[in-house]
């Protein structure tokens, strides 16, 4: 039996280790219930209260742009390579064009096709080349040509289905058993068979008492469908109010199944929403009380999937769709998703917990052991038994030939098979306590000898032919815990805590190694198992300490890896197969090579907390989440890595959203870019994360996420390119992908056209007019100094007014507060800076010396202002001469402005402003941080009357700036983020370094 379940698991490599129901995080904004689900690629679709929405594996955004199914309500979708066909309430069957983002309504009578019965298109059954298969609501449904303006219309109620209201609406069309070119419609009204060929019904199944195999449970709902799947000669119904029904589809007979799992089963009134085919043997069936049930076809028997507390896993889900990352389940503002088997590994006794050691196995079967109630249960196929031992006291357990076996307790050894269990007298002192009790055992098949470590009590040998004990009591054994037994070449290992102690049978000599005379050791490690390799290489595995090769005769060690290499807790168990290190972990399954490194397979792969390891039979077993697995032909080359997919989840241009599209083109003054994105991994929404660059920009990858976005400034007119790869813990880095082409089109006069204008125009004309060009030439380069200078002197014009008018509403408020001295104060200190500006707003440089003790004048009368609420250093890099050191007035006091207003003023307990500058190379810069509330926080509590025109007056002085100088001017915003949330905001200015004397 054994080889056939090897053999069934080498052709079954695709299975995750336990399906995994995973809660999606709910939106921030209700989208209210989900009633439709629609998955293609790498794409979910899904409709919420009549809107569409996409789900990318980590949130719900609507479908872009929202004006265009503004006025509409959507009933039903289907998504397809180049987009969407959607059914509409009132408006038909329309299309959404992903590229082109329009919607069409291609069926309309202005195209020469007649009008839909019904407008109402509730259910989109299939689209293939020729047409489209949809329901017509009360009217049946109806077929829809793409090659020619043809509509097929097949209302129900022309075979004679129940005028009752509802009674003619198709559920579903499915795709008959047994023969292809009929289908099988579903409706309230019964099941019908529709002929492709005749175009037409062929028959009605009736459901009435009469052809039920239980009369006495039927109540009259049975007739209404609302799904349906059908295998062989059978269709399996699940109804609203008649439960679940199984029809012969050659006889018309039927039976009925009703759940036990209902509170009030006896009522034998059920309803189901959805079904489908969990696998061979089992239906998933969507109950409206219970929600996600699955029913065995061969056992006739319900159960509804529950956690460990014994809630249900998903209550309330009313649709589902299949994908490649599982089934998705939609529900009230919920989606849930029952991941697919996609991995190399498998589970078995995943209802019981299995006891944390070493499976075994023999030609009779797979023999594991769990624990029940406290007891130990040999699971041996097909039989199960109780062994004479506690679950907490059992030490290990040894198979022996016909099915007899060895248990080994704490305190306790039996011997025995499945008819029962004798004691084995132990030779310890029962008195002695801890000293007596055995901690680790080993069975050598060959000598037919079990060997026994203790605490403290030394190791003892029990010859199973003799039924003898001897016991090797010298010093060093009875000093130490012995963790572990084993056999190294013609020599018995002790592993104990300080030591590895050697005892030779034939010799009666013992030997002993001390790990701190081992050179390349860490200290203080504790190790807990030896391993020995093929070729009799040694290794050494600690829980924290890692993983060791050692030379035993050399007392020397190199490591190999050790957990906080990988940023995991500590390492479980270890084995060498075929040169390979397979350890398990708190975080998976680690395979580690000396040629080729380590390979984590974890949450990326199903894999959480990895524990004991056995190798036989060319199949790995292994303990997950206290289940028993098992790998079978484990081979790291087949397991590809899997890396989620990076998706932009928000774009911004010059401070608005806008659409995601794969290109772009934007005005050369469109060239203030933000990004935001997420990884997309549908079985595991918030393992890994996500770096993205730009090319052409920087090669400098940046961390980015839904909150934390990747802002850049001042972009010059050329192509770029937003690269994006994800992290992983698992599997590292992965390859870059391309998230957005984005080419910003230079002015008129950047143009190539215009170059080659003028260069023609100056070879005609360079003979005759010569001297007349350079006139020309300098006189125009006289007039663009003069304007660009023009331009900056009217942005500080601009700028002057909007700082007098902050600071007389301070003035203002002491008055009307009544506090004289202060508020002379206050204005003598306006007075003072009102002469610094007036002296300066004639001037196009100042000093940074002069820069510096205005705005210190500034920075001093707000901090009056808001009682000396907040704190401010400066600091000004040795390399900085502020006397000899030129830049334009007022142009650090806007960023400092609304450091104190929108970062620090919000904020309620003190804070701190760091003004730092700098000299890089040819660029002076200047940071301005605060410790504040972030610009999150501070949209809620911005002050709507001290409505700041700073940053943009700045950003075109910038601006004017690059284009006079044509070095680089630009700032840059960036939210400092915690642990705890936001921490203020750090501006960054970059602009030329200019000298007083230049």
């Amino acid at each position: 039996m054994l080889k056939w379940l090897l053999l069934l698991c080498s052709f079954s490599l695709s299975g995750q280790l336990v399906p995994e129901l995973i809660s999606f995080p709910k939106p921030d904004k209700s989208i209210g219930s989900i009633s439709h689900i629609s998955a293609h690629g790498d794409s979910l679709w899904l409709i919420a209260d009549g809107q569409i929405y996409l789900h990318n594996g980590f949130d719900f955004s609507p479908l872009e742009p929202d004006s265009l199914l503004s006025n509409y309500e959507v009933m039903s979708l289907s998504s397809v390579d180049s987009g969407l066909w959607i059914g509409f309430y009132t408006h038909g069957l329309g299309f959404y064009h992903f590229k082109e983002k329009s919607l069409s309504f291609p069926f309309s009578e202005d195209k020469g096709y007649p009008p839909l019965p019904d407008q109402r298109v509730g259910m989109i059954y299939e689209v293939n080349d020729t047409g489209i298969w949809a329901q017509t609501h009360h009217f049946g449904m109806a077929f829809l040509d793409f090659r020619k303006p043809i509509l097929e219309h097949y209302p129900v109620q022309d075979f004679g289905a129940d005028a009752q209201r509802g009674k003619n609406i198709i559920s579903q069309l499915m795709a008959h058993p047994t023969d292809s070119h009929l289908r099988l419609a579903a409706t309230l009204g019964g099941l019908f068979v529709f002929d492709l060929q005749q175009k037409a019904y062929t028959r009605f199944y009736d459901l009435s008492a009469q052809n039920c195999n239980q009369p006495q449970l039927c109540n009259g709902n049975e007739i209404g469908i609302r799904y349906a799947v059908a295998k062989g000669q059978y269709a399996w119904l699940a109804t609203w109010g008649g439960g679940l029904i199984k029809l012969n589809l050659k006889t018309g007979k039927f039976d009925k199944h009703l759940c036990s799992e209902r509170k009030e089963p006896s009522k034998n009134y059920e309803n189901f929403r959805r079904i489908y085919w969990h696998n061979d043997s089992t239906l998933g069936l969507l109950d409206v009380d219970l929600g996600l049930v699955f029913f065995n076809i061969r056992s006739h028997k319900f159960q509804a999937p529950k956690d460990g507390q014994g809630k249900l896993l998903a209550p309330k889900v009313y649709c589902q769709a299949p994908s490649k990352y599982g089934r998705f389940f939609g529900g009230d503002n919920q989606l849930y998703l029952l991941a697919q088997k996609a991995n190399f590994w498998h589970s078995l006794a995943s209802q019981n917990p299995v006891l944390d050691f070493q499976p075994k196995l023999s030609n009779k079967g797979l023999l594991s052991l769990f624990h029940s109630n406290g007891e130990v249960i040999l699971n041996s196929v097909p039989n199960q038994q109780a062994l004479p031992v506690k679950a907490h006291l059992l030490i290990n357990w040894h198979l022996l030939d016909q099915g007899e076996s060895i248990v080994v307790g704490l305190r306790h050894l039996y011997y025995g098979h499945q008819n029962g269990f004798t004691e084995i007298e132990l030779p310890l002192q029962q008195k002695l306590g801890t000293e007596a009790e055995i901690i680790s055992s080993y069975l050598d098949r060959e000598s037919q000898s079990l060997w026994l470590g203790t605490k403290s009590a030394g190791a003892f040998i029990y010859d199973l032919q003799n039924k003898s004990w001897t016991r090797l009591n010298e010093g060093s054994y009875r000093r130490f815990w012995i963790y572990e037994i084993g056999k190294y070449h013609d020599e018995y290992y002790f592993l104990s805590e300080q030591q590895i102690q050697f005892y030779n049978p034939q010799t009666k000599q013992s030997r002993k190694i001390e790990f701190k005379q081992f050179t390349g050791l860490a200290q203080g490690i504790i190790p807990k198992k030896l391993l020995i390799g093929p070729k009799k290489e040694v290794f050494l595995l600690s829980a924290q300490g890692g993983l060791y090769q050692v030379d035993l005769e050399q007392k020397q060690a190199i490591k190999c890896l050790i957990p906080s290499d990988l940023k995991i807790k500590e390492f479980h168990d270890a084995l060498v197969i075929k040169n390979q290190v397979f350890i398990g972990s708190s975080a998976g399954l680690i395979i580690w090579s000396k040629p080729n490194g380590h390979r984590l397979f974890g949450k990326s792969y199903g894999l959480h907390s990895v524990r004991r390891l056995e190798y036989q039979e060319d199949t790995l077993w292994f303990i997950h989440r206290r289940s028993l697995a098992f790998w079978a032909h484990p081979d790291i080359e087949e397991v590809e890595k899997e890396f989620p997919k990076v998706l932009l989840s928000n774009f911004e241009v010059m401070g608005n959203r806008t659409s995601i599209a794969q290109n772009k083109d934007l005005n050369f003054d469109q060239n203030w870019l933000s990004w935001n994105a997420v990884p997309s991994d549908f079985r595991h929404p918030q393992n890994g994360k996500v770096e993205v660059m730009l090319e052409g920009f920087s090669d400098q990858w940046r961390e980015v996420s839904a909150a934390l976005p990747f802002s850049i400034s001042n972009l010059k007119p050329g192509d770029y390119t937003l690269l994006g790869r994800s992290k992983t813990l698992d599997n590292g880095i992965g390859p870059p992908q391309v998230l957005m082409q984005v080419h910003i089109i230079p002015a008129w006069f950047q143009t190539w056209w215009f170059y080659a204008a003028a260069a023609m125009l100056l070879l005609s004309l360079a003979i005759a007019f010569y001297k007349w060009r350079i006139w020309q030439l300098e006189k125009q380069k006289e007039i663009e100094l003069q304007l660009q200078s023009l331009e900056m002197r009217m942005l500080r014009v601009q700028m002057n007014p909007h700082f007098i008018f902050n600071a007389l509403n301070s003035v203002k408020y002491y008055i009307l507060k009544q506090d004289k001295n202060l508020a002379s104060d206050y204005l003598a200190r306006f007075s003072k800076l009102l002469r610094f500006i007036l002296s300066i707003s004639q001037s196009e440089r100042v000093s940074l010396q002069q820069e510096i003790e205005g705005l210190t004048d500034y920075i001093e009368f707000e901090r009056i202002r808001f009682n000396q609420k907040f704190s401010y250093k400066l600091f000004i890099a040795d390399s900085i001469d502020p006397y000899r050191t030129a830049l334009q007035p007022m142009l650090i006091q806007p960023f400092v402005e609304n450091a104190i207003w929108h970062g620090l003023m919000p904020k309620e307990e003190a804070g701190e402003l760091r003004i730092s500058i700098s000299h890089e190379d040819q660029y002076l810069q200047i940071e301005i941080e605060d410790n504040g509330v972030g610009r999150d926080a501070s949209l809620q509590h911005k002050n709507k009357a001290h409505k700041s025109f700073g940053l943009n007056i700045t950003a075109e002085r910038l601006r004017a700036m690059a284009q006079k100088s044509g070095k680089l001017a630009h700032f840059e915003i960036i939210d400092k983020n915690g642990e705890q949330g936001p921490e203020g905001t750090k501006v960054k200015i970059t602009i030329p370094y200019e000298s007083l004397n230049s």
